[in-house]
């Protein structure tokens, strides 16, 4: 069933409302920093709102060991946030770790999968932490491996099934609507649905984008988009849709997807508008910059943007979320 929520975006106050039933909230240097709030209230507020609004939550541990140093909950008050978090959620809750893309990370993982899957578990156990399931990232697995990977992915959802038990499996999958094409990236569907319940990935933004007449235009293609979800809703799959906006650089003939933001009201002083390009999926305003300025990169270090140059902002619209069963917004929630 449909749920009609408020979802207010990096605790503003811009509301919208969206459609799903699931959130997963996953964005790592948010989420590094939230956490070691030491108000515990907000962690309630949060667990409140989501139960309000949806029925199942997944919750991104980090791509490794969660406690190590330098991971998301190393700190005892990231730790006690999210166990805040967790009990006060009435979702089905699950645990996302083991992240990679491409073909060298995911060596990395298939080498060690089984050491950090136990180590986290032991983590949420000794948290006494309860949970309904796990999910796992292995994005483009055969990218420059010679389709090598094929056996090494069922093995490791193969032996993740085991060591978790009746719990549910999660794989988060780069896949389309073509099962050749999908075996081809690693993705054996058939035998993977065996063990786990693969999430197809929608991101706007990932159809590409170019620059045409001094414009940006996207590699998006209404028809391509349907064809996709007809498939995904013909196996069943619980499609994942990415609400990740943001700002886009031009420099030197090139373009630069550098900050994830979902508005840029901030930067209107230091900018000009050109032109606002507005499609049923997303909206593109076009500045030029009239005074230098600092943005924040998406890898947390600051870049420079000179006068005179051109930045996007890349506006995906909530609204599409519709057929989606997770909304994959990468923000923290707030009530």
């Amino acid at each position: 069933m449909k749920k009609s929520i408020y979802l207010i975006i990096l605790l503003s106050l811009i509301q919208t409302i969206i459609y799903s039933k699931g959130i997963i909230i996953a964005n790592d240097s948010i989420m590094l920093k939230t956490f070691r709030d030491e108000n515990t209230q907000y962690f309630k507020n949060m667990a409140e709102h989501i139960n309000k609004n949806y029925d199942e939550t997944i919750i991104h541990l980090g791509k490794e060991t969660a406690y190590k140093k330098g991971s998301l909950f190393f700190y005892k008050t990231s730790k006690e946030n999210l166990k805040t978090l967790l009990d006060n959620l009435k979702t089905k809750k699950y645990i996302w770790f083991l992240d990679s893309y491409g073909s060298e990370e995911f060596e990395y993982i298939y080498q060690n999968y089984e050491t950090i899957a136990k180590e986290n578990l032991k983590f949420l156990e000794n948290l006494n932490i309860e949970y309904d399931g796990i999910a796992i990232d292995l994005e483009w697995i055969n990218l420059n491996s010679n389709f090598q990977n094929n056996k090494k992915m069922i093995e490791i959802v193969k032996n993740l099934k085991k060591i978790i038990g009746k719990k549910k499996l999660f794989l988060f999958s780069s896949i389309i609507e073509d099962e050749k094409e999908n075996s081809l990236r690693g993705y054996d569907e058939s035998e993977l649905s065996k063990y786990a319940t693969l999430v197809p990935m929608i991101y706007i933004k990932d159809f590409g984008y170019y620059l045409y007449e001094n414009k940006l235009k996207l590699n998006f293609n209404e028809n391509r988009l349907e064809n996709l979800l007809k498939y995904f809703n013909s196996k069943n799959y619980k499609i994942s849709y990415s609400l990740e906006s943001g700002i886009i650089l031009h420099r030197n003939q090139n373009l630069y997807f550098i900050k994830t933001i979902n508005n840029i009201d901030s930067l209107y002083s230091k900018t000009k508008q050109i032109y606002i390009d507005e499609q049923k999926h997303y909206k593109i305003e076009k500045l030029i910059v009239i005074e230098d300025l600092y943005i924040q990169r998406n890898d947390s270090l600051y870049e420079k943007i000179l006068q005179n140059e051109e930045i996007y902002f890349l506006k995906i619209n909530p609204e599409a979320v519709e057929n989606s069963f997770w909304i994959w917004e990468y923000f923290i929630y707030y009530d």
